[in-house]
């Protein structure tokens, strides 16, 4: 809010998880493909609360949730705020979401997980592989919910959410790969390599990835950490193109 009123920019876009566009009273169920106008009465009083902010700097808001599942080979949904300066829109400079309901009608985007997996033999592949006390936690605490099965990434579909503490093997929301794209079976599972993992997110493959070297000299425990954390650049870059458009078209 500082910044807005302080620079006055043409337009923002503002990002964040998909639950927040339900806290707070009032919100509940989840959105898709519906903006501001339609939703007012759905949105929680937290996310009110933030709206109300924004058209205060002086804002016409707009927002949708948007899954990246029709971009890339990944299950993320989140909530996004598109912002346009209200001299703008007197103008008549109004953004739409329409773009976004055509691509998921269409469902655009048909890769999977095997589509981005790394060769088995690689040094990337090989140096992922939990060790043997983590498999062994891995398995006590699946054992007590719902069984190793649900710590499986299904490699013909989309991964789930990458998150921040992917790499902590007792983290129940983490997923393995335990079959590898050729049809391997692995003895251990491994974790998605930092390739994988930026790839699933939509980096290209010019974007820096570090890996576990022979002696595992090389941390990527803060990359994993940053890439879980991260927007999906094929989202954001039709957001903005959408928003450029509005702007100057």
């Amino acid at each position: 809010m500082r910044v807005l009123r302080a620079c006055h920019p043409k337009s923002f876009i503002f990002e964040n998880v998909a639950g927040l566009a339900s806290m707070g009273e009032g919100g509940g169920g989840r959105y898709q493909g519906r903006s501001l106008p339609r939703t007012r009465g759905e949105a929680g009083s937290v996310f009110q609360t933030i709206l109300t902010a924004f058209q205060n700097c002086g804002y016409t808001v707009d927002w949708n949730i948007c899954n990246s599942r029709h971009f890339v080979a990944q299950n993320r949904e989140r909530v996004f705020i598109v912002g346009i300066r209200n001299d703008l829109v007197d103008e008549g400079k109004y953004f739409s979401w329409d773009w976004y309901d055509k691509i998921r009608e269409e469902q655009s985007s048909t890769t999977v997980v095997r589509d981005i997996m790394e060769p088995p033999d690689s040094l990337a592949v090989l140096n992922s592989e939990l060790s043997t006390h983590q498999y062994t936690k891995l398995q006590e605490i699946h054992s007590k919910i719902n069984g190793i099965e649900k710590a499986h990434i299904d490699i013909n579909a989309k991964a789930p959410t990458l998150i921040s503490s992917y790499r902590r093997s007792g983290n129940l929301t983490s997923k393995y790969i335990f079959v590898e794209r050729d049809g391997t079976t692995r003895k251990i599972p491994r974790l998605l390599t930092t390739r994988e993992c930026c790839r699933i997110q939509g980096f290209p493959d010019d974007f820096y990835a570090p890996y576990v070297d022979v002696d595992g000299k090389v941390a990527t425990a803060h990359f994993y950490s940053g890439i879980g954390n991260a927007v999906v650049p094929p989202v954001v870059a039709s957001i903005g193109k959408e928003l450029i458009s509005c702007i100057h078209g």
